[in-house]
């Protein structure tokens, strides 16, 4: 259902979380349920709905949803566009159907899937500028070249087509390694009888244990872009190679039309450059003729090219093995009955809820995040940011509550002063979150932090409270910091703040059972 789902996430305007939704997805111990869909859009932050709707209001559907559909020959969900009387859906396998209304719902079961679109405008990542700044690169070289060796017709014909290659050939692996971008997808799925993935990925493409078609158009386009902008003399040889090339193309076209069933149009460009190259040679062999100093040289540049690409190569199997690897670690981790059962539950618990903590985010939020901190604590910096952090990401879900975990008959501990002056703030309904956050997370240092907060007196109350927080941390025998309690259960070592996201639907059902 990936695929599908991709297509319906681009459509309303979160692809960029595409890639992210996948791994999360993959890694879900309940994949490939619906719910674990459904969660994973949860932790993501993209309001969704996956409900059974009667038949009858199929018309008044949004344009763009996920639908489960049935029949003799298929089963499963669809990406559905609706029109006024038309439904264009698209299968897990890029096949593009088109119905009347009536008919699509005879097909379809009642359930679908759908989520809000996204209003906002997508932050580009810096993982996203690396394609159009390594095209850039490569634009600039070509142009580079065309200006140093002259702007003779052969030449430029030859490097051009040597760029397109090159760029074509990048498109492949992306497709290979399920990195495809947004336009090339569609390119490649634009009716039903064409899919690049199918092709790319078939086991036909492997020629051997450790090259297959992928492997050549990158290591010959990349060999031929490098030869011709280092000068005009490899252009014969690149002719002669381009020729011997085109059995190899017409099988590869051959593969795609007869076994496969499906057009690669990706394929199809790469065999036509090899194509155009081979002709522009015979038709001009007299002119484009072969040196052995040229030979030699492409000889050079070709053992170059070959050793860098399968070095690449190894590492992004290993990358994307080592990937896999920790989807399968992290759906373990992920198991809810694994992290329930890791987190046991804090003593005394009604003296917990009688504590007065510094509360922070939605007051009406049904779970509460717990931070027991010192002042003195640097590692209790970075937890009052995540928690703080991942409270105001799930607002309508978590809350966030700091205590100290201070002997307060300690006074050797400067850093003692911090908390009485923060209880007191917060006692007396000043601005406490500027306060925790001068000392969490602008870190002002102790003088400069009790110059700006220090309050003239500390009450009796925020004495009291601050030692009732530490004996109730030394009734459950925490002498650390920082604590960390989701609710009244403590959040295992073995997790951090912002994996508690992958829970908070079971956290939820879990708590409201209790209280009922």
């Amino acid at each position: 259902m990936i695929s599908v789902l991709k297509k319906y996430l681009e459509r309303n305007r979160h692809g960029h979380v595409v890639e992210e939704f996948k791994d999360l997805h993959l890694s879900h111990p309940n994949y490939p349920s619906l719910y674990s869909i459904t969660d994973t859009l949860d932790v993501l932050g993209i309001e969704n709905m996956a409900a059974n709707v009667p038949k009858n209001q199929l018309e008044n559907l949004p344009d763009s949803f996920i639908a489960s559909v049935k029949s003799e020959t298929m089963e499963g969900f669809v990406f559905v566009s609706k029109s006024s009387d038309i439904i264009t859906y698209e299968t897990e396998s890029d096949e593009k159907h088109s119905l009347p209304i009536d008919e699509f719902r005879g097909l379809w079961d009642g359930l679908i899937l759908a989520v809000e679109k996204n209003e906002k405008a997508a932050e580009l990542k810096k993982s996203n500028l690396i394609l159009p700044i390594s095209f850039g690169l490569l634009i600039l070289i070509f142009l580079v070249s065309i200006f140093a060796y002259g702007f003779e017709i052969y030449g430029l014909i030859f490097r051009a087509l040597s760029l397109v290659g090159l760029f074509v050939s990048i498109f492949i692996l992306q497709e290979k390694n399920e990195e495809a971008n947004e336009l090339v997808s569609k390119i490649c799925s634009f009716s039903v009888n064409t899919s690049c993935d199918s092709v790319i990925k078939s086991k036909n493409s492997q020629i051997t244990k450790w090259l297959s078609f992928t492997d050549l158009p990158i290591l010959l386009f990349s060999i031929n872009f490098m030869a011709v902008s280092l000068g005009n003399s490899s252009f014969g040889t690149i002719g002669l190679l381009s020729i011997l090339s085109v059995p190899v193309c017409l099988y590869s076209i051959y593969l795609q039309k007869a076994t496969l069933k499906k057009w690669c149009i990706l394929c199809l460009v790469i065999s036509s450059v090899v194509i155009g190259q081979s002709v522009l040679y015979a038709l001009n062999m007299d002119f484009l003729d072969i040196h052995l100093t040229a030979v030699i040289q492409y000889s050079i540049i070709a053992a170059i090219c070959t050793a860098i690409w399968f070095y690449t190569k190894k590492i992004m199997e290993e990358r994307k093995d080592l990937a896999n690897r920790n989807k399968d670690l992290f759906r373990f981790k992920r198991n809810f009955s694994l992290f329930d059962f890791l987190s046991p539950e804090v003593k005394e618990k009604d003296e917990l809820i009688a504590l007065k903590p510094i509360s922070i985010g939605n007051p009406n939020a049904a779970l509460t995040l717990r931070l027991f901190l010192s002042p003195s604590c640097g590692h209790c910096h970075t937890a009052y940011k995540k928690g703080k952090e991942f409270a105001e990401m799930y607002p309508e879900k978590v809350k966030l509550a700091v205590y100290f975990n201070l002997n307060i008959e300690n006074s050797d501990n400067p850093y003692l002063e911090v908390a009485r002056n923060l209880l007191e703030i917060h006692f007396s309904g000043s601005n406490i979150l500027e306060a925790i956050e001068d000392w969490h997370v602008l870190n002002l240092g102790l003088e400069n932090w009790l110059k700006k907060w220090k309050q003239q007196t500390i009450s009796t109350e925020a004495e009291m409270e601050l030692n009732n927080q530490y004996q109730w941390c030394v009734k459950n025998e925490f002498n650390y910091t920082p604590v960390k309690i989701m609710d009244h259960k403590l959040l295992p070592r073995e997790y951090e703040i912002d994996e508690i996201k992958y829970f908070l639907s079971e956290l939820e059902d879990q708590k409201s059972e209790k209280s009922h």
